[in-house]
């Protein structure tokens, strides 16, 4: 289990360290009119620069599943930290659309990079019994920058505008997250602690011949295109239907954040009652309808009420996919985890990607039915093909 202090504040570090990787998508997910407004492109191809993070990220996820048989996981999660301030700072300092797209695009090489070690250490760490648990409060760390996200980004923006979030918000969150990471993460952690017993190839060999292994990232990468809809367009879709203040969508960005931290929280009592089959299915299922229905309700009032509960689903359907995951090839974690980053990053540029041609050629409503299939699809693929170890 490693040393005391490791026991005692891993998992707290790796969740400030994950949520540390979620200002840059908050932002982008509130302020995505407005930065389209400084550089005076559309709002459908100004949120490319999320599809092309995504790319960048699929690259690196790949890539690091050969670093991370080599080198310190430690190590590896402050890289990845470290690219997330790279970022922040090209961001603040853009003065184009070409620019921005380049900054913001090394935080896809961060996130391929920090989720993915942060889980092989829980996986190598935490007993069975928690680990559920464990994957959940990392998840609720990723969803608690959207939480803090919505009022610190509404508030610092009224300084110097977009800018000052990625000045005053993300930066600063990468780099504390880096210094804890320094303090309570030990050094002197071989490089093959928690990570594959055999070589990379050996690992992929093994995932792409394990049948539930491989629909557990297909329909991870069905699910998160769904969810990179919501977390792209969502409030871009409130800001102009309902024409509400930016005030106000962070208020609604942050309440879309604490629904899906309750349920991730709960993961492990989740998993314990349903199994981890069961609450993936059916969360993967209800992010698809919901996402089929908020964007084409009739009333605001209504829109909104879908619009929460998809989060308070959304919530159990990350940490649970995540955990039967992490379980499908024990002896390979490091390989897993970095191809459900792969999975993840995938899905991100498939659902940017769609949301913002549908949007440039039709409007809010039609995305949201196109990307909620893709989840529903997602739930079919869990419910015929998945298994879980852990109950064989």
């Amino acid at each position: 289990m490693g040393s005391d202090r490791l026991s005692r504040l891993m998992v707290p570090s790796l969740a400030l360290a994950v949520f540390a990787s979620g200002p840059c998508e908050s932002i982008l997910s509130l302020l995505l009119i407005d930065i389209a407004e400084t550089f005076k492109a559309e709002i459908g191809l100004m949120a490319q620069i999320r599809t092309t993070a995504g790319m960048l990220s699929l690259v690196a996820a790949l890539i690091l599943g050969v670093l991370s048989m080599r080198v310190n996981h430690r190590t590896l999660l402050l890289t990845g930290l470290a690219f997330f301030v790279a970022s922040g700072i090209g961001s603040y300092l853009a003065q184009d659309y070409t620019t921005m797209l380049a900054a913001y695009s090394l935080s896809g090489i961060g996130s391929a990079m920090v989720a993915p070690m942060a889980l092989a250490l829980v996986g190598a760490h935490v007993p069975l019994d928690r680990r559920a648990g464990a994957v959940g409060i990392i998840t609720a760390g990723g969803a608690s920058a959207f939480l803090v996200g919505g009022p610190v980004i509404n508030y610092v923006t009224r300084f110097g505008g977009w800018r000052y979030a990625f000045l005053l918000y993300m930066i600063p969150m990468a780099l504390i997250s880096l210094a804890l990471t320094l303090l309570t993460i030990p050094s002197n952690q071989s490089a093959s602690e928690g990570t594959d017993a055999g070589s990379y190839l050996d690992g992929i060999r093994q995932v792409l011949t394990n049948r539930s292994a491989l629909a557990c990232l297909l329909g991870i990468l069905l699910s998160k295109a769904t969810w990179q809809g919501v977390l792209s367009y969502g409030i871009s879709f409130y800001r102009e239907r309902f024409q509400i203040p930016k005030g106000w969508a962070s208020l609604i960005l942050s309440g879309l954040a604490l629904a899906f931290i309750f349920t991730a929280l709960l993961a492990g009592r989740l998993v314990n009652r349903f199994g981890r089959k069961r609450t993936t299915y059916l969360g993967f299922l209800g992010v698809g309808v919901m996402s089929i229905l908020y964007m084409n309700a009739p009333a605001y009032g209504l829109s909104l009420t879908l619009f929460m509960v998809m989060g308070v689903i959304s919530g159990a359907r990350r940490s649970v996919s995540t955990s039967l995951a992490l379980e499908q090839v024990p002896a390979y974690r490091g390989s897993m985890m970095a191809l459900n980053t792969a999975a993840n990053n995938l899905g991100s540029i498939l659902g940017a990607g769609i949301g913002g041609a549908i949007l440039l050629t039709y409007d809010y409503p039609l995305i949201g039915v196109v990307l909620g299939l893709l989840s529903v699809l997602a739930a079919l693929v869990i419910r015929l093909y998945a298994k879980d170890p852990t109950e064989e």
